[in-house]
Protein backbone atom coordinates (compact mmCIF):
# COMPACT_ATOMS: atom_id res chain seq x y z
CA UNK A 1 0.00 0.00 0.00
CA UNK A 2 1.63 3.31 -0.84
CA UNK A 3 1.91 5.72 1.59
CA UNK A 4 0.76 9.32 0.70
CA UNK A 5 3.55 11.98 1.04
CA UNK A 6 1.35 15.55 0.65
CA UNK A 7 3.07 18.34 2.80
CA UNK A 8 0.56 19.76 5.65
CA UNK A 9 -1.21 23.03 4.48
CA UNK A 10 0.80 26.36 6.24
CA UNK A 11 -2.96 28.04 6.57
CA UNK A 12 -6.03 26.47 7.34
CA UNK A 13 -8.44 26.67 4.41
CA UNK A 14 -11.83 28.08 4.84
CA UNK A 15 -14.71 27.27 2.60
CA UNK A 16 -16.42 29.97 1.16
CA UNK A 17 -18.77 30.76 -2.30
CA UNK A 18 -18.13 34.25 -2.85
CA UNK A 19 -18.62 35.78 -6.32
CA UNK A 20 -15.37 37.82 -7.64
CA UNK A 21 -14.08 39.29 -10.61
CA UNK A 22 -10.00 38.66 -12.16
CA UNK A 23 -8.08 39.62 -14.83
CA UNK A 24 -4.84 38.95 -15.79
CA UNK A 25 -2.41 41.37 -14.93
CA UNK A 26 -2.03 44.35 -17.14
CA UNK A 27 -5.10 43.11 -18.93
CA UNK A 28 -8.79 45.14 -19.62
CA UNK A 29 -11.28 42.06 -19.55
CA UNK A 30 -12.61 41.38 -15.46
CA UNK A 31 -14.28 38.05 -16.12
CA UNK A 32 -16.09 36.53 -13.44
CA UNK A 33 -15.03 33.64 -11.29
CA UNK A 34 -16.23 32.38 -7.49
CA UNK A 35 -13.62 31.79 -4.99
CA UNK A 36 -14.20 28.51 -3.25
CA UNK A 37 -11.82 28.50 -0.46
CA UNK A 38 -9.88 31.60 0.99
CA UNK A 39 -6.73 31.67 3.38
CA UNK A 40 -4.20 34.03 4.51
CA UNK A 41 -1.89 32.57 1.75
CA UNK A 42 -4.52 32.59 -1.11
CA UNK A 43 -7.62 31.59 -2.64
CA UNK A 44 -9.13 28.72 -4.54
CA UNK A 45 -10.88 30.65 -7.91
CA UNK A 46 -13.05 28.56 -9.88
CA UNK A 47 -14.31 29.86 -13.55
CA UNK A 48 -14.31 28.54 -16.82
CA UNK A 49 -11.36 29.22 -18.17
CA UNK A 50 -8.63 29.84 -15.41
CA UNK A 51 -5.52 31.87 -16.07
CA UNK A 52 -2.40 29.51 -17.02
CA UNK A 53 0.02 28.82 -14.34
CA UNK A 54 2.35 31.24 -13.05
CA UNK A 55 0.41 34.25 -14.47
CA UNK A 56 0.25 37.18 -12.54
CA UNK A 57 -3.81 38.27 -11.44
CA UNK A 58 -5.77 40.85 -10.14
CA UNK A 59 -8.85 39.91 -8.04
CA UNK A 60 -11.48 42.07 -7.60
CA UNK A 61 -14.05 41.32 -4.13
CA UNK A 62 -16.60 42.68 -2.52
CA UNK A 63 -15.73 42.26 1.57
CA UNK A 64 -18.49 43.05 4.30
CA UNK A 65 -17.02 45.15 7.08
CA UNK A 66 -18.63 44.97 10.73
CA UNK A 67 -20.84 47.27 10.22
CA UNK A 68 -22.35 45.09 7.41
CA UNK A 69 -21.43 47.62 4.43
CA UNK A 70 -19.70 46.03 1.56
CA UNK A 71 -16.50 47.41 -0.01
CA UNK A 72 -14.63 46.46 -3.23
CA UNK A 73 -10.82 45.49 -2.61
CA UNK A 74 -8.28 44.13 -5.21
CA UNK A 75 -5.83 41.89 -4.26
CA UNK A 76 -2.46 41.05 -6.17
CA UNK A 77 -1.67 36.99 -6.73
CA UNK A 78 -0.07 34.29 -8.66
CA UNK A 79 -1.40 31.13 -9.82
CA UNK A 80 0.37 28.13 -8.33
CA UNK A 81 -1.37 25.67 -9.96
CA UNK A 82 -4.58 25.01 -12.06
CA UNK A 83 -6.73 21.76 -12.65
CA UNK A 84 -9.81 21.92 -14.20
CA UNK A 85 -12.35 24.94 -13.89
CA UNK A 86 -9.65 25.55 -10.74
CA UNK A 87 -6.77 27.86 -9.91
CA UNK A 88 -4.77 28.18 -6.90
CA UNK A 89 -3.78 31.50 -6.58
CA UNK A 90 -1.08 33.32 -3.84
CA UNK A 91 -1.57 36.55 -2.92
CA UNK A 92 1.78 38.09 -3.45
CA UNK A 93 3.06 42.02 -2.63
CA UNK A 94 1.25 42.35 0.91
CA UNK A 95 4.06 41.47 3.02
CA UNK A 96 5.79 38.53 4.17
CA UNK A 97 3.13 35.60 5.40
CA UNK A 98 4.27 32.89 7.57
Amino acid sequence: MAVSRVAPRKFPRFPTDVTCLFRQDGGFQWIEGELVNVSRGGVCLKCKAPPPRGAAVEIEVALLSREGTSKKRRLKARVEWRRGIRAGLRFVGYGKVG
